[in-house]
């Protein structure tokens, strides 16, 4: 199922996004990592780590190889088969979370994605309950034409400071995906990080 052309990219490479991405390279994948936040990006291909994260200078070493950093959303897009956000959504004056980010990186997506004939996107970010079915997805189906869009939400279940361990060593997995979507591809990616015997559930 994966070859070298195999690419994953991360969109949104902070703490949570840099952890994810160091790991998935670690596991044997071509990685591209996108952030709106160039200075970043910059530090990485330095080979700096620009916060403190355990084991994520170990880690940066030793996946470098695997791991382009691009500057521009739409190679990330165009050069990969899976796009993982890892976006903020901070909580609103009201309690709920905003999409503000999520929006905004769809948009930078979008005339890319309309090139492509398929395309994986996996939500990481935390969100509001429904917000994925009535507000994220009917958004995508009225912007994106002709292209395939498998989405899927897959929220991370980690506490900052030890991300990349629970990260790799998880307690489950969980795969949100309409009915008709084929999550196996997901699926196969987290067990080739986290073993064949990690908890998935969708």
């Amino acid at each position: 199922m994966f070859n070298d052309k195999f690419k994953i990219s991360i969109i949104g490479f902070g703490k949570l996004g840099s952890a994810m991405g160091v790991s998935f390279a670690a596991s044997g994948f071509n990685v591209m990592a996108y952030d709106n936040n160039l200075g970043l990006i910059e530090k990485f291909k330095e080979k700096k780590t620009p916060f403190k994260e355990k084991n994520l200078d170990k880690f940066l070493k030793k996946s470098f190889k695997k791991i382009e950093f691009v500057k521009n959303i739409e190679t990330a897009v165009m050069n990969t088969n899976i796009s993982f956000l890892v976006l903020p959504t901070p909580v609103k004056a009201d309690g709920k979370y905003s999409l503000d980010y999520i929006f905004n990186c769809l948009n930078k997506m979008i005339p890319s994605l309309n090139k492509k004939k398929n395309h994986n996107i996996v939500l990481t970010s935390t969100v509001m309950p429904e917000s994925c079915n009535t507000k994220i997805i009917p958004y995508l189906k009225k912007k994106i034409r002709s292209s395939k869009i498998n989405f899927f939400y897959s929220p991370e279940f980690i506490s900052i400071g030890n991300i990349i361990d629970e990260f790799i060593n998880p307690k489950l997995i969980l795969i949100g995906n309409n009915k008709n979507q084929n999550s196996i591809l997901l699926q196969k990616i987290y067990q080739k990080v986290c073993g064949k015997n990690v908890k998935i559930f969708n």
